[in-house]
């Protein structure tokens, strides 16, 4: 919540995706390390920029260059960033994540590679899971790659990520039965976060925690300085004021101010 007050907030998006991202899938720098330190967070957006090491750029800073394992980033943002903050290197004025394969995005083809993963490009590889966990098979559709559902036509829908995309349409007990990317599918909801089991609410089916809300609907809204949002399902109330920050205040971008 503190990261979606203080940069962009795609929600909902963000949120899945950092869940399938523990099973293989789109991943954001930092890694678990980089959630917990926004958890302990408790003075607004200072405490997100020291999550990030982000600090001010300095005059004599020369723009995309190293000091020690410090990126000096210009352009949009004009800062230094500390990669060791996110578990990375600094390579020529940006931080790479360890272990993550940089690419080249106009020479790159999306493809499923040899376990069976959708692989894609922006400027580091990114690797999906295999889609065969998730009883899926990995396609090749014209320049894109994705984990799709192997029953019956369905309406594919549209999503911004290259991983796995669901839209439920009933429950099995703990299983949803989902269109995948055009295809129809049973998902075990366990694989996309601890204790999730299949879940409905207002006529529509996902995997979450309970069943009192729709996290893909649910519009966020303040009640005086708490913000009342969507958790996989449950109603989540949070005071911005004890994480530092001076009201709730809903805008299409933010959460807390």
């Amino acid at each position: 919540m503190v990261l979606n007050s203080c940069l962009a907030d795609d929600g909902y998006y963000r949120t899945q995706t950092y869940l399938r991202g523990k099973v293989g899938g789109y991943l954001y720098a930092g890694g678990p390390c980089f959630v917990q330190c926004l958890a302990t967070v408790t003075d607004g957006c200072a405490g997100v920029r020291a999550c990030l090491g982000l600090s001010d750029r300095q005059s004599s800073d020369a723009c995309d260059s190293c000091q020690d394992n410090v990126a000096i980033v210009c352009g949009d943002a004009q800062v230094r960033w500390d990669c060791s903050k996110v578990d990375g290197t600094c390579q020529a004025g940006r931080c790479t994540p360890n272990g993550r394969a940089s690419c080249d995005q106009l020479g790159f083809t999306d493809h499923c590679d040899a376990e069976g993963r959708p692989t894609h490009c922006d400027d580091l590889l990114q690797v999906g899971p295999p889609c065969a966990s998730f009883g899926l098979e990995c396609r090749e559709e014209t320049f894109s790659a994705w984990c799709v559902g192997t029953g019956g036509a369905c309406p594919p829908g549209d999503w911004p990520y290259f991983d796995v995309y669901y839209t439920g349409q009933s429950c099995n007990g703990d299983r949803l039965n989902a269109c995948v990317r055009g295809g129809l599918a049973e998902l075990d909801c366990a694989l996309f976060g601890d204790g999730f089991t299949c879940q409905s609410s207002g006529g529509r089916f996902f995997c979450g925690i309970a069943a009192e809300c729709d996290p893909e609907t649910y519009a966020k809204s303040c009640d005086g300085n708490t913000l009342v949002f969507c958790s996989a399902g449950k109603l989540t109330h949070v005071d911005c004021t004890a994480l530092g920050f001076t009201t709730c205040d809903i805008d299409p971008d933010l959460s807390c101010r």
